[in-house]
């Protein structure tokens, strides 16, 4: 498996390890750019390569659980912030509400 970590993220982006990204900019940065196109981008990178991580930490939100059966590493995913509670569906379907956020009454709908 990965000796050093490698982190998807925007280009220009300073981490530890390997940097991987899909764009060029960050996409709130080109009025051009369709945002969900480059989120998909992103997101099928990553899920490509899976098999040569031990494990993924996905900052991404939500979007990346809906593919995370799709492939063997384990992925673990914190939540930055809630926009709205009608996200919280795709938390449920996959277990994944932790304490913390229950006690912030989150998990009700």
């Amino acid at each position: 498996m990965a000796n050093a970590p490698t982190s998807l993220r925007a280009v220009g982006s300073t981490v530890d390890g390997k940097l991987e990204w899909m764009s060029k900019t960050p996409w709130e940065e080109d009025p051009e750019m369709i945002p969900k196109v480059w989120e998909c981008l992103h997101i099928s990178h990553l899920m490509e390569q899976a098999e040569q991580f031990d494990i993924i930490h996905n900052h991404f939100d939500f979007l990346p659980l809906s593919y995370s059966r799709l492939i063997n590493t384990p992925m673990i995913t914190t939540i930055h912030g809630f926009t709205t509670n009608k996200i919280l569906p795709i938390f449920r379907k996959w277990g994944c509400i932790g304490s913390a956020t229950k006690r912030f009454g989150f998990w009700m709908i």
